[in-house]
């Protein structure tokens, strides 16, 4: 079920996710800078994406992550009710393996201003 615009965040609600990123790691030195954002639309990928189901994160990623190691990729997902997540992500020891499947998964009704894309960081 499509839900909430797709899990489109506005701006604004993305920019203030970003300066909660900011605030949980400033003590360790590390901080984002929003490049760009895109949106897509897809209502399977929205409803399916997620740990439990590896076949459509790999084809949402393949098709969708941009940049290199020193890029974060965050996609909005509804979850699939039987992973009860908030979040996920993949750990940067994974990346040699898989690089195409590197990013931040976090479920879109966790935001705006909330702690869940710092937790799936590692904080």
């Amino acid at each position: 079920m499509l839900t909430y615009a797709g899990g489109s965040l506005t701006a604004s609600e993305i920019e203030e996710q970003i300066l909660v990123l900011n605030e949980a790691y400033k003590k360790g030195g590390i901080s984002f800078t929003l490049i760009g954002t895109d949106y897509t639309t897809n209502a399977e990928w929205f409803d399916e994406f997620g740990p439990s189901n590896s076949a459509v994160e790999k084809e949402v990623k393949e098709q969708l992550r941009q940049g290199d190691q020193t890029t974060l990729n965050v996609y909005s997902t509804g979850f699939l009710e039987e992973d009860a997540l908030q979040g996920e992500s993949t750990f940067p020891r994974e990346y040699r393996k898989d690089p195409e499947l590197d990013g931040v998964m976090l479920l879109y009704s966790c935001l705006p201003g909330g702690s869940t894309l710092a937790f799936n960081l590692g904080h």
